[in-house]
């Protein structure tokens, strides 16, 4: 595992950011079904779907929480309590600072979801663009509540990744309609590592530390061009940095 390097040389960069358990300290779609009245008590045949195919999973409970009188403004509320990661906020914010760094959230959770926790933070001018599942909130014909979650995609045709999105293909996408120099990863899920696939060896993966997918099959053999950094909180990946002397904090 490398450092990061500083280097006068990069004159744009790409920051990329996971959602769950990345930027928050949990799941934002588990986290829905924390809300009142349901509190987590789904009924029982929603366990074999959720081993079977996880977003009809969340659809249909989102169906239940719908008829159990949950409305959006819970919905958000319940999303908004769970934990941010510590010093995540404050480190978004300084990337932000610095013109070089063009920051983008690539989540397979929902699109309003994490809006929710940006607006939470106060981080959403921070962030150039998310890309993830789509929120939808809606209403039938009687003025009930509808809430879905649709896929990003259909077919996203990798091994590695479900349907719904490669990250690795989207990545590619953002990275052919631009020029970046250099690309910051940061990530935990089995998910974050088909992009990080991707690499060279000038950008970096900083990987969360722990019982984490990406971790554990970072410390079983999975090698990578790029360099990777482990991280346990938002302070850890600020301290590497700051101790490699590479200067993302834009002094004001």
């Amino acid at each position: 595992m490398g450092g990061v390097e500083a280097t006068s040389k990069v004159r744009k960069r790409l920051v990329v950011f996971d959602c769950d358990s990345t930027i928050t300290d949990g799941d934002t779609e588990r986290q829905l079904f924390k809300v009142d009245p349901v509190n987590g008590k789904l009924p029982p045949e929603f366990e074999t779907l959720k081993r079977v195919n996880w977003r009809s999973y969340m659809n249909m409970g989102l169906k239940h929480l719908a008829s159990s009188g949950v409305t959006e403004d819970k919905l958000k509320e319940s999303v908004q309590n769970i934990p941010i990661v510590a010093g995540m906020s404050e480190l978004i914010r300084d990337l932000s600072k610095d013109p070089t760094n063009t920051i983008i959230i690539l989540s397979d959770s929902a699109d309003g979801l994490i809006h929710w926790v940006l607006e939470k933070h106060d981080l959403q001018a921070c962030i150039s663009a998310v890309y993830s599942n789509k929120l939808v909130i809606d209403k039938d014909q009687d003025g009930a509540n509808l809430f879905r979650i649709d896929n990003y995609e259909t077919k996203a045709g990798c091994e590695s990744c479900p349907d719904n999105l490669c990250k690795r293909k989207e990545l590619l996408k953002v990275l052919n309609g631009d020029q970046f120099d250099q690309v910051y990863y940061i990530g935990d899920g089995y998910n974050d590592i088909c992009p990080c696939l991707i690499l060279k060896e000038n950008d970096v993966a900083f990987v969360r530390e722990g019982e984490f997918s990406f971790c554990r099959h970072l410390k079983t053999g999975l090698n990578l061009n790029c360099k990777t950094v482990l991280w346990k909180d938002a302070y850890s990946i600020r301290d590497h940095l700051e101790a490699q002397k590479f200067t993302i904090f834009v002094q004001i």
